[in-house]
This record gives C-alpha cells, structure tokens and sequence, in this order.
C-alpha cells in the first residue's frame, strides 16, 4: 500500500479513466505494479504512482524524448499547470487526479499530429 491509496486503486483508476486511449491507436494497458503505460506505433503514455509525496505523474515519449503533461498541457497553450493533478493521497484525491490528467491528455492527442509537437517535446523535455 502507498499511503492511503492501494496501488490497486490507482491501476483501476487509471485503466478506467484512460481507456480512451484505445480508441487513439494506443494499445494496452501494460501494469507493472506502480505504473500503467499505453504504447502506440510512435508515442507512450506511462501513469507512474508513488513517492513520498503520493504523486500521481503522467508522461509522454516520443521521438527520443520524454515529457511530463503537466509540462506539455501548459506549454501547448490549454491551461495551467494546476489544472492537472499530481497529488494523490486518499481515494478521492486519486480520482479527481486521475480525471484531471485524463481531460489534460485528451485535449493535447490532437497535437500529437500537429508539426509543433515535436517542439513541445523538447521544449518540455525531462520536465
């Protein structure tokens, strides 16, 4: 158990709540105990859980690079940074985390075609 969330809990979450990813081309979910990842032909989406904190991180790869979505959502222009959850500390805390990362990862997939993401990644990078 971390904290007061199960890792259980937080693997449920994500698989409910990220399934959209599915219907993107992005196959899975892959579970290894504190992480659930998505892969597609050319992106992952890897929702890691844990920490001292309780963080509840999302993050995308692609072309060689690596980039939180907090990073990606702001610098791609669709809202704060605070917007998207990272901490998650009770069952509460995880759900509203969780939703809040997916509505951020919906509203960036359409920039994962677009010309400038490859910018964005780099731009957010290891953040």
């Amino acid at each position: 158990m971390a904290g007061w969330v199960r890792l259980a809990q937080f693997r449920k979450q994500v698989e409910a709540h990220f399934r959209f990813l599915l219907e993107h081309g992005f196959a899975g979910p892959v579970v290894d105990d504190d992480t659930v990842e998505y892969v597609a032909e050319a992106f992952s989406v890897e929702v890691i859980y844990g920490g001292h904190q309780h963080e509840l991180v999302t993050t995308i790869s692609a072309m060689n690079l690596r980039a939180g979505l907090s990073c990606l959502h702001v610098e791609a222009g669709l809202g704060f940074a605070q917007a998207v959850g990272g901490i998650a500390r009770s069952r509460h805390s995880l759900e509203k985390t969780v939703r809040s990362q997916a509505v951020a990862l919906v509203a960036l997939l359409p920039y994962f075609a677009a010309p400038a993401f490859e910018a964005l990644m780099t731009t957010c990078h290891g953040r």
